[in-house]
Parts: C-alpha cells; sequence; structure tokens
C-alpha cells in the first residue's frame, strides 16, 4: 500500500515529535536558500553546492541512526539487498544526483508544508 506524501510527512513528523518529515527537511532546504538570498521555491534551479550543503545538515551520508541522537531532519540511509543478495546503500556515493535533485524539487514544490 502506498501512502499520500502528505499522510507520510504528516505521520513521520507526528511520531518524531516535529524532529522529521518531508515539511522538516524542506524548512531546512528553505533556511538555506533564504541564508543564500536565492528565490524561493526554485528548487530545480539549485546549484550543486546548495544540495550539499542540505545534504550535510539533514546528514544523508549517515546510515541508520539513534533518532534521539540525529540532527533534526535526518534522512536515514537505509540499506538494501541487491538481486544477488549483496547488501548497498549510497555511501560513498555522490548524493547530488540529477535523479535525486529532479526527485526532492519535485517533492518540495509539489507539496504545501
Amino acid at each position: 500500500m502506498l501512502l499520500p506524501k502528505a499522510t507520510l510527512n504528516t505521520l513521520w513528523v507526528k511520531h518524531s515529535d516535529g524532529k522529521f518529515g518531508f515539511s522538516v527537511q524542506k524548512q531546512i532546504l528553505d533556511k538555506i536558500i533564504a541564508e543564500r538570498g536565492l528565490p524561493k521555491g526554485e528548487y530545480d534551479e539549485l546549484l550543486d553546492e546548495t544540495w550539499y550543503e542540505w545534504w550535510e545538515k539533514v546528514n544523508w551520508f549517515a546510515e541508520i541512526f539513534n533518532k534521539n541522537k540525529a540532527e533534526e531532519g535526518h534522512l536515514p540511509l537505509a540499506p538494501w539487498n541487491t538481486k544477488d543478495n549483496r547488501t548497498a546503500t549510497f555511501r560513498g556515493e555522490d548524493p547530488v544526483t540529477p535523479w535525486r535533485k529532479s526527485f526532492l524539487s519535485d517533492l518540495f514544490s509539489r507539496c504545501d508544508w
């Protein structure tokens, strides 16, 4: 069963006492955008350095975490099994890839949290 993004966000925010969720992640990115004097809501126009700063703030580079120690907006990095039963993660992979930027730009642009 797939949950709508807004429902998933609401559940994530509620059960993390406001510490995690798409809306929390968007607020962090919006703060970076404001600090840099960039146009609000132009997520698909952001330079890689802005995305890198955001990824560091939400701690994209960390794997599964202890929610009590995680930074606000943490985006957990869960391992998954590949077809040949190897465990894979994004570790060591450049987080600023076109598909990630495209997905997040679309998510943050469409959802009004």
